[in-house]
């Protein structure tokens, strides 16, 4: 093996090896990205709803506040809570909150399923990073050795033992 044509065989052949490292190293890369981001959009859901819950909070204290209000003067004005419109006031008020803080949950829930969908997506491309990783090794592999296979058949046929090249 100490002629030049088989020197290029291992040549091709350690390229397609190098190739196929570098394939795998790629496709960690990726995949090892693509994991981080399933777990800041994991982070993100979570965020996410605890700040609707939080923000669905405050609303409830702020109604309740506002109907205390609305009873406070109601009652210094002499009303109560036993007239018709006083009361369709008051149950108007509480279920106008309610919805308020049923849409603060619900557009929090929404978002925090867009990040779950996007944790999802990451972790897929994560898997498809590795997948195409290990199929780029071996592709390198194949063509590397085949390749090194064609140049050590050159090398080693009659024809190029020593005989002249025809031009």
């Amino acid at each position: 093996m100490g002629d030049p044509v088989s020197a290029f065989a291992l040549v091709s052949m350690a390229g397609g090896a190098l190739n196929a490292v570098g394939s795998q190293y790629s496709a960690q890369g990726e995949a090892e990205a693509q994991e981080f981001n399933a777990k800041v959009a994991d982070r993100n859901a979570a965020l996410t709803r605890e700040a609707a819950d939080y923000n669905a909070m405050l609303l409830e204290r702020q109604s309740r506040k506002i109907i205390g209000s609305i009873r406070a003067n109601a009652g210094a004005s002499g009303g109560s809570g036993a007239d018709g419109s006083l009361f369709d006031i008051l149950a108007d008020s509480a279920r106008a909150a309610e919805m308020d803080r049923q849409q603060t949950l619900y557009q929090g829930e929404l978002r925090a399923l867009g990040y779950e969908d996007s944790a999802r997506l990451s972790r897929m491309g994560a898997k498809s990073a590795k997948t195409a990783g290990m199929f780029g090794s071996i592709s390198s592999l194949i063509t590397g050795f085949s390749g090194g296979m064609k140049l050590a058949a050159i090398g080693g046929s009659e024809a190029s033992a020593g005989a002249p090249i025809a031009t």
